[in-house]
């Protein structure tokens, strides 16, 4: 049975559409059930932003990212001469995970089996040929970088990429696996690569390709004519996006307390059944209901080394997933959230509105459901943080704030 608090929030009441004058009551509830959760594998592939390095973070375990990589063969190319050179420029987001100040190394080899980004997922491993490396690179924040790439290795893409068969870019799709992007050595920290920008940025195709991943076609003897540099689109790409466990096992928080773990590679989320219905709410004049939980900031900044960082989670996402859905992770990727929280810096907070909601469980008979959290959207960027719990100080825990008219005249 939920107890009720006749305790008073700011900022909770109203929206705007009552008077001044009316009557509201807000009470507060604790949700019903809360408990951690791990959907299935999400995907990882031709998502905005390709990760890259690996990262070792105390409190969510070791993140590690392989992106693959597979030109396009789309081009008006005739011929490769002797003299041209194939680059690959790699352009990276200001938004890091992990060692600012760190440098960290990759080493590129060729793919040896096939794969379509559009398939990759959460874990998935792909077999690279480290006896043949193509090229080798450092970086150590948002530059861009061009790498040259191994000639033997060039001339195997030009064979597709000259190639006049009708099937061509059928079987490249089968044959010709494309490049894994490998850290090397200690890495300390995740980059993310901007791998997808919209046609609705406001930019033109030139400004495009000097701001997002592209293979680089150098024509030599053209001089300064304007098709010396031929920019090529990846035709696939994505992420073998990996999480090793934490050494301290489950809870950092206490023993027997639930994992409060959220992020949108859907492997750490918190599941919340927030119990509606008329006698939660115990009056229909419904003013606001609003879901508020709270990020655990000691925890997350005595776990972060100094000068170490977490892309930050803005918002969190709340699903309603069909219960006869065969896959968590595929239900959430294919839909938008049902509700967003902002974060609230005055007291690390993230607020939902669920008046609306509240009000379909009260008059038009909708079945409650099971709210999964997540962080944020799943666009290759690693987001992750973590909340209080059922267990923290009430004024932290997850709560329902029910504002109402009170009707009462006495």
């Amino acid at each position: 049975m939920l107890l009720l608090s006749a305790c008073e929030e700011p900022g909770t009441a109203g929206g705007g559409f009552l008077d001044d004058g009316a009557n509201l009551q807000t009470r507060t509830a604790p949700v019903g059930q809360v408990e951690s959760y791990s959907a299935d594998p999400v995907y990882t592939g031709s998502l905005p932003y390709l990760a890259l390095g690996s990262y070792d973070d105390e409190l969510f375990g070791e993140y590690r990212s392989v992106g693959v990589i597979r030109p396009d063969i789309g081009g008006n190319i005739e011929a490769i001469g002797e003299e041209d050179e194939l680059s690959l420029q790699l352009v990276f987001s200001q938004i890091m995970y992990g060692d600012t100040t760190s440098t960290t190394d990759f080493e590129i080899y060729p793919l040896e089996e096939p794969w379509r980004g559009n398939e990759l997922k959460f874990g998935q491993e792909l077999a690279y040929d480290e006896s043949r490396p193509v090229a080798s690179f450092s970086v150590t924040g948002n530059e861009k970088v061009i790498v040259p790439l191994d000639r033997e290795w060039f001339e195997e893409y030009a064979e597709w990429l000259t190639s006049e068969d009708e099937d061509r870019f059928t079987r490249y799709r089968s044959e010709f696996h494309g490049l894994a992007i490998v850290p090397a050595g200690e890495s300390s920290k995740v980059l993310f690569g901007r791998a997808l920008i919209g046609s609705g940025s406001g930019m033109t195709d030139e400004e495009r390709n000097e701001n997002q991943i592209r293979f680089i076609l150098d024509i030599a003897g053209e001089g300064d004519e304007e098709d010396d540099r031929h920019y090529i689109p990846p035709t696939d790409w994505g992420a073998l996006l990996s999480r090793g466990e934490t050494a301290g096992g489950d809870s950092p928080s206490g023993e027997g307390e639930p994992v409060m773990a959220v992020n949108n590679s859907l492997d750490q989320m918190v599941t919340l059944l927030p119990g509606l219905d008329d006698q939660f709410f115990e009056s229909r004049n419904l003013a606001s209901v609003r879901l508020k939980v709270h990020s655990d900031e000691n925890l997350l900044e005595s776990t972060l080394p100094s000068g170490h960082v977490r892309p930050e989670v803005s918002y969190l996402r709340i699903h309603l997933v069909d219960p006869n859905a065969e896959s968590v992770s595929n239900y959430i990727f294919s839909r938008g959230a049902q509700f967003e929280g902002d974060y609230n810096e005055d007291d690390n907070s993230y607020s939902f509105d669920l008046t609306n909601y509240a009000n379909s469980i009260l008059f038009s008979n909708q079945n409650q459901s099971e709210f999964y959290l997540s962080a944020e959207t799943i666009n290759g960027i690693i987001f992750t943080t973590w909340l209080h719990g059922p267990d923290a100080p009430e004024e932290l825990r997850p709560r329902i704030l029910i504002t109402s008219v009170n009707t009462n005249t006495e």
